[in-house]
């Protein structure tokens, strides 16, 4: 409460020839205005308005001030309320100046210049001054004033800027903390049941109204429930998440450049022709055992050596140079070396075998960069047939991520909204889609720009279907690239590659989808019989490959060697591990003996059935090199037994071995960055693909093991 107060023993008018103080005034004094408020009226002399007019009040020093005591009593004739509300000028200046009074008792107090008042609020009904406390005018309960004393609010308050700026300048601003150490100290308040910083939240709409938005601005979006940052600039935003816990980015991987003399026709030795590149860990814990020995050459004359940076430690928050020794010579006009650790983590360069190594010329500011663009598609298993519907869906929380490949990149590039196309979803109502991508970088020579198709209403869409087997262009995208026209980005729903025995029976409902290999080869994406590829399966999901190692929903079928796909290979998951068929042994021909050396063989298939026409069970070993060109020949593309898709057959040990030279070292964990191999598989010509915690190796194997097969696209 404020206290404007006068209390009776300063202002007290004796209105007599014997009082001691004296009053001047302009005019006579009436000494009764009884029944009303003032208790002191000068407000009716104006005779001299043009000069101020005011009360002079004692100038006094607090820390001196002694309160007289002597004529107070509880009558009511002298200061029955115990001096509560006497006010002084105070003229003295000290933080914690001791204010020592018997009638008080002592406490501290700071003291500057400028009115008091004395705080007494229990002196009527006790009639002594113990507890009473000098206060500036002004500090009262409901009163603080940040800017000229420390305070406490009583209550909530509300401060309206009305459009204007509330600035803080110099020093630091503190929260739960007297000493803060930055420019904003937040300090947590022990045992609170509410702790934290809540930045603004937003909606991707709201944000993308922002004017000129500064780089670096942060919000939280609700939609993609994650906290944005504008690494763009104003004129150009570019809103990205930060790293979560999902996404984060353990190391960020940088090209350096070459080291040597790469010139044309000429041979590279790994002692002095290397690829160079920075890792950085961006956690705070140090990472040791670090595999980062996987580079991908994307060329047909160098390599990588084996056996480099496979076990890589970088401290916290620290870099390392990684330097990779290249083997092979300089044929061809570019190659592009990758060096991946994760799917967060990857860095692409380019080596022009014509130069005397890469150099760095920087980043080239402005729009006016250019790159040449690859093929720009996506096929996606889009199919609604018998006993199978499966779609993806558009939302505004998950659009649909894409790439677009480019090579020979330089400078920088635009962001881009494509005109908008019209096509019928799922259900046949016509809707529309776009393809967006904001602005970057193209210096690095070769990459990707990350790019997003979208629901222009930001409903959900179901994109449209096809049948089994058959694939259908639904949406061709305009792409610029700096105002630049570069073909189209087609979207195709992939009907799958159905199994060779889809119609046969009821137990071959496999569908698998095509992927390419770092030698450029065609494969199926997943092993003949893979849970991720029956329709029948729970987790059937064709365009799913193995989630790790030891994914047996990935594993598949079990081939005896050059067996046909009669339903011996067919496996079930049950609890969680592989249940194999077991064998089933029946006599079939003159010539068979049940426990010699069985391989296969069928009665129908003994002469003059064309070879083409054979079907082949267990048969014995004399048949069997008797007939040694045919059973070499049974998993070729057009052999008997062949269990792979029409156009794909099992690969040879030659196409094995070219993959692993891809992969540049031999461990399990290149193959299955390839091509998601998480087990072994058959080779056409009898081999084994071995794989262990350590190696991969092409072996032999029993005829009769059990092995999976995984299919490769024949070429001619």
């Amino acid at each position: 409460m404020k206290k404007y107060i006068i209390i009776a023993s300063l202002l007290g008018l004796v209105f007599s020839s014997k009082a001691q103080a004296q009053i001047r005034t302009n005019a006579a004094v009436d000494a009764a205005i009884n029944n009303q408020n003032p208790f002191l009226d000068a407000s009716s002399q104006s005779l001299f308005s043009n000069i101020g007019k005011g009360i002079v009040f004692p100038r006094t020093n607090l820390t001196t001030f002694k309160f007289k005591t002597d004529l107070i009593d509880g009558s009511g004739t002298y200061f029955p309320t115990a001096f509560d509300g006497m006010l002084v000028y105070n003229t003295h200046v000290e933080e914690n100046a001791t204010i020592d009074d018997p009638a008080t008792g002592s406490y501290t107090l700071d003291l500057k210049e400028g009115f008091y008042y004395f705080s007494n609020p229990n002196g009527d009904t006790s009639g002594n001054l113990a507890g009473g406390r000098w206060k500036p005018l002004g500090s009262g309960a409901n009163i603080s004033s940040i800017y000229s004393q420390n305070g406490t609010l009583s209550g909530d308050r509300e401060v309206n800027l009305d459009n204007h700026n509330l600035n803080f300048i110099g020093g630091n601003v503190g929260m739960n903390t007297t000493k803060p150490k930055a420019t904003l100290d937040i300090e947590a308040v022990p045992n609170a049941d509410t702790n934290g910083i809540l930045i603004p939240r937003l909606s991707s709409a709201q944000r993308s109204a922002f004017v000129n938005p500064e780089k670096g601005l942060m919000i939280y979006n609700t939609e993609l429930e994650c906290y944005e940052t504008n690494t763009g600039t104003p004129v150009e935003p570019r809103w990205q998440c930060l790293a979560t816990a999902e996404n984060v980015q353990t190391l960020s991987i940088e090209p350096l450049g070459f080291e040597g003399n790469f010139k044309y026709a000429s041979t590279n030795y790994p002692s002095k022709h290397k690829v160079v590149f920075k890792v950085t860990n961006n956690t705070s814990s140090e990472l040791t055992g670090l595999d980062l020995s996987y580079i991908y050459v994307q060329g047909n004359t160098q390599y990588i050596a084996e056996g480099q940076n496979d076990n890589v430690t970088i401290p916290a928050n620290s870099s390392k140079i990684l330097k990779y020794g290249i083997s092979g010579q300089n044929w061809g006009e570019y190659s592009t070396f990758t060096l991946k650790y994760d799917q967060y983590s990857s860095a692409t360069i380019r080596l022009n075998p014509d130069r005397s190594g890469y150099s760095e010329t920087g980043i080239s500011k402005g729009n006016g960069g250019t790159a040449d663009i690859g093929e720009m598609k996506l096929e996606l298993f889009l199919v609604k047939d018998t006993g199978i519907d499966k779609t993806v869906t558009i939302t505004a929380d998950n659009p649909l991520k894409v790439k677009i490949p480019f090579t020979k990149g330089e400078g920088n590039y635009l962001g881009y909204e494509s005109e908008l196309i019209t096509l019928n979803d799922a259900e046949g109502n016509p809707r529309q889609i776009q393809l967006k991508y904001g602005g970057g970088n193209l210096d690095i020579k070769t990459g990707e720009i990350e790019a997003e198709i979208v629901s222009v209403d930001g409903n959900d869409f179901a994109l449209p279907q096809t049948t089994l087997g058959v694939n259908t262009t639904i949406a061709q995208i305009p792409v610029k690239l700096n105002d630049t026209d570069k073909g189209t980005f087609d979207l195709i729903a992939y009907g799958g590659i159905p199994d060779r025995n889809y119609n046969r029976d009821d137990k071959h409902k496999f569908v698998y989808m095509p992927i390419q290999s770092p030698s450029g080869r065609i494969w199926l994406n997943n092993n003949l019989g893979a849970e991720y590829s029956n329709i029948n399966s729970e987790f059937f999901n064709p365009q799913q490959q193995a989630q790790s190692l030891t994914d047996i929903y990935a594993r598949g079928s079990a081939f005896q060697m050059r067996r046909a796909a009669d339903g011996h290979e067919l496996t079930t998951v049950e609890n969680e591990e592989i249940v194999f068929k077991e064998e089933e042994v029946v006599a079939t021909a003159d010539d068979f003996y049940p426990n010699s050396s069985k391989i296969f063989k069928n009665p129908k298939s003994r002469y003059p059935t064309p070879f083409k026409d054979r079907i082949y069970t267990w048969m014995d070993a004399p048949y069997k090199w008797s007939h040694n060109e045919e059973w070499l020949g049974l998993w070729l593309i057009n052999g008997a037994n062949n269990p792979c898709p029409e156009g794909f057959r099992p690969p040879s040990s030659a196409e094995i071995e070219e993959e692993i030279r891809y992969l540049k070292t031999i461990n399990k964990k290149g193959l299955y960055e390839s091509l998601k191999l998480v087990v072994g598989i058959w080779t056409n010509d009898g081999r084994a693909v071995t794989m262990n915690p350590s190696t991969v190796f092409l072996g032999y194997s029993g005829e009769q093991s059990q092995i999976p097969v995984r299919c490769i696209k024949h070429e001619n």
